[in-house]
């Protein structure tokens, strides 16, 4: 039987050490006071770091027995808190006490400062200060406490705090990411092993810290590069910046949720030659909820298609009507291979509410349909006028090199050519020539739709349903949208008069006509003679007689426009020397424009 005495004396020694144990356990990290010397010199070292040196004697005290002094002073304030207060006292210009209350710490002399090139006010607070920034170090830190990491990649944190022994990690969740420390770095590198969040533990001689990691996915990464063809002879740099921007999306994949900003595509040439092949990155920005954002270059091969020029063979004409009162259907066309088709689209939402105006090409065949597109189109405006002279303008430009885009359309899918908003008054005005150059089933498709979210915007190619193939194809078909004129001036006779757009072509059937041949193609041959005996300068104006109207005009390939000039007034687009018993012959190229108001007249006179 144990005696209850001693059984007592049992409990209590037990009870002792259990609360020992635990003192242990919860003991406070005391910051570490060392002293050593350096050559001539002795240092003061608080937690590993040095907060003084002193470089010279002072009151017979060699620098190291100044450093032991100083050193003993402070070892009782590390586990008191008693270093929180530390500060200086200035005793005169040449001398200053590093003191906590009134005890004296160490003594700034003029000497040190002299040693350390500052005065000893200046040294003794860079000693007070390093001595409170060291003394208030923890045992062990992680910067920073929280780390985004990319699955599959590394990310670095750096440790710190006072201490200087062996760290040691413990992954909380190694299929989520796993650690490694270098302890000479003083560093932990995490590893992304996949999508979750995770806490690792970090240890140095007893005392710990956790690192938050997260791992995540980029909002996006590059895929193959993505290739478009365009034409022109050459391919100036306009089109292959449109054509880089067109096609950029499909070289970047997405993260589900995330989104795509692009930037300017940076061309590396001002223009590309017929069969070459041009490499062009765009910028992109892309991010998400729960993804890590990217900033990525998107590649996209350029080759410059040869396709030689055709002239449109007919025009399809989507005008009726003029002004959108609903939504529905504008314009159904079926394309034919080799066939270049203009489409001419100019209508004005008055529907009162916003329109989404939309025109796509489909590919209701079974094999990818490849289709060029010459193309002016202007962005929406409530000017009726300026916007279709904006389209023609646009369209001119590039009608005389063949430039464009060469579209891919798969099987079964639709290319968005043009898509925007039209608010209440704003007009949609363009022009666009249309060659199928492989595949079958093509149609090319005009509609006003209800806005809705998610809709496609210009360049976006989708998969269709049977209930997208047009199944009536539009009546306003104008066959041969061109006309040759000649016309012949003799100074002092009459005046030549060129009437544009006065004599209306009719449709295939013979059914309809195109009054004021908007869209129709004008190659005026002007032959003037001067039977004169001195050299006289001749005119061409344009007057629009029907009322206010706009016109685009090439002569010697360069354009000459007006936006708008109203009767009686009248607009002077070329001038010429006619020497004197001499001819002289030039052509003028020009179109009837959307919402100007057309025939009109080009005068040629003195």
């Amino acid at each position: 039987m144990t005696h209850p005495s001693y059984r007592a004396v049992l409990l209590g020694a037990c009870a002792v050490l259990i609360f020992l144990a635990g003192a242990v356990c919860a003991a406070e990290f005391v910051p570490k006071v060392e002293y050593s010397s350096v050559g001539n010199q002795a240092v003061v070292n608080v937690n590993g770091r040095t907060a003084i040196r002193f470089r010279v004697s002072n009151g017979g005290l060699s620098p190291v027995e100044r450093a032991r002094i100083t050193a003993e002073r402070l070892k009782p304030l590390a586990s008191s808190g008693g270093w929180k207060s530390i500060t200086v006292k200035s005793v005169n210009k040449n001398r200053a006490n590093v003191v906590v209350g009134e005890q004296l710490i160490c003594i700034a002399t003029a000497a040190d400062a002299k040693a350390a090139g500052m005065s000893a006010q200046a040294l003794a607070q860079n000693w007070a200060k390093l001595l409170r920034e060291y003394f208030s170090l923890p045992p062990i830190t992680v910067e920073p406490k929280e780390i985004v990491v990319p699955e599959n990649e590394n990310r670095t944190a750096n440790i710190g705090g006072a201490l200087t022994g062996v760290i040691v990690s413990s992954d909380g969740n190694p299929e989520v990411a796993t650690s490694t420390i270098d302890n000479v770095k003083r560093a932990i590198v995490v590893k992304g092993k996949s999508v979750g969040r995770s806490t690792i533990e970090i240890d140095c001689q007893g005392y710990k810290t956790t690192l938050t990691v997260n791992v995540k996915r980029y909002a996006a990464k590059v895929g193959v590069p993505a290739a478009i063809e365009v034409t022109g002879n050459p391919a100036p740099e306009w089109i292959l910046a449109k054509a880089a921007e067109s096609v950029a999306s499909e070289s970047i994949i997405l993260e589900p949720g995330a989104t795509a900003s692009f930037g300017t595509p940076k061309l590396t040439a001002k223009s590309l030659e017929v069969g070459k092949t041009l490499r062009v990155l765009v910028p992109v920005k892309t991010k998400g909820p729960n993804l890590i954002p990217a900033d990525l270059a998107a590649p996209v091969d350029i080759i410059n298609l040869p396709v030689s020029y055709k002239a449109a063979d007919d025009l399809l004409y989507s005008n009726n009507p003029e002004r959108l009162t609903r939504y529905g259907v504008l314009f159904t066309g079926k394309l034919e291979l080799d066939k270049r088709s203009r489409l001419f689209f100019h209508h004005q939402n008055m529907l009162g509410k916003r329109v989404r105006f939309n025109v796509e090409l489909i590919n209701a065949g079974n094999t990818t349909a490849k289709v060029q597109t010459v193309s002016g189109i202007s962005r929406p405006m409530v000017d009726t006028v300026v916007v279709g002279y904006v389209a023609g303008r646009e369209f001119l430009r590039d009608y005389l090199d063949n430039v464009g885009l060469v579209h891919r359309i798969p099987p079964k899918s639709k290319r968005v050519l043009y898509a925007d908003n039209l608010e209440h008054t704003n007009t949609a005005s363009g022009i666009i020539d249309i060659r199928q150059l492989s595949g079958e089933d093509v149609y090319v498709k005009v509609s006003a739709d209800v806005p809705e979210a998610g809709q496609l915007s210009s360049g976006a190619t989708a998969p269709i349903s049977d209930w997208h193939i047009p199944t009536q194809i539009s009546d306003h078909v104008y066959p041969t949208p061109a006309r040759d004129v000649e016309a012949n001036y003799v100074v002092g006779g009459q005046w030549a008069f060129i009437r544009i757009g006065k004599y209306a072509i009719p449709d295939a059937l013979s059914a309809k006509e195109l009054q004021g041949n908007y869209g129709v193609i004008y190659r005026i041959k002007v032959r003037v003679e001067n039977p004169s005996g001195e050299d006289r300068t001749i005119k061409v104006v344009f007057e629009p007689s029907a009322g206010p109207a706009s016109g685009l005009f090439v002569i010697n390939g360069k354009v000459v426009g007006i936006k708008v000039v109203s009767p009686p007034n009248e607009f002077e687009v070329f001038s010429t020397r006619v020497p004197a018993g001499q001819a002289k012959e030039f052509t003028i190229l020009t179109m009837p424009l959307a919402g100007s108001a057309y025939p009109a007249t080009l005068v040629v006179r003195p």
